[in-house]
């Protein structure tokens, strides 16, 4: 009975994390990123995204195509711990539709010194040796918290 006891509650641990683990895999990724970023480390917060000439951040400003050239815009727009403030992202949902794509849907904030602009995504990231990666990233700026 003892053994029941115990071992009982370790396969419900192992089934739990073969099941878990899958849907945890893009949200790592994106966690993973808001901590890089919050360190103020791009090349870090960028290894987030699928290295592919395929890779598509259409932004505010226009279509982007390739990973270089998305780093690029990144590196742009946030030259600085200052541009980059704290990230932060909210209401995140997660849906995988296949083995290896999942789309994610959620805000995101930066908090900086003189401003918090906001806005929506929506992601599709895949799953490539094991490891997902942001493949397709469409992301709106909504707006300025601080100014409502």
């Amino acid at each position: 009975m003892r053994a029941l006891v115990v071992v009982l509650p370790l396969l419900a641990i192992a089934c739990a994390s073969s099941n878990d683990r899958e849907p945890l895999g893009p949200r790592a990724v994106l966690m993973a990123q808001v901590d890089a970023w919050n360190r103020g480390d791009l090349e870090s917060f960028v290894s987030g995204y699928l290295r592919s000439s395929q890779t598509v951040f259409a932004g505010p400003d226009r279509v982007h195509v390739g990973f270089d050239d998305m780093v690029e815009r990144y590196r742009q727009r946030y030259p600085d711990r200052d541009a980059m403030g704290m990230l932060h992202f909210e209401d995140l949902l997660i849906r995988e539709f296949a083995t290896d794509h999942a789309v994610v849907e959620g805000t995101w904030v930066l908090e900086r010194l003189t401003d918090e602009p906001w806005g929506r995504f929506i992601l599709v990231m895949r799953r490539a040796a094991d490891r997902w990666r942001i493949a397709l990233d469409y992301t709106t700026l909504e707006g300025d918290r601080t100014s409502s």
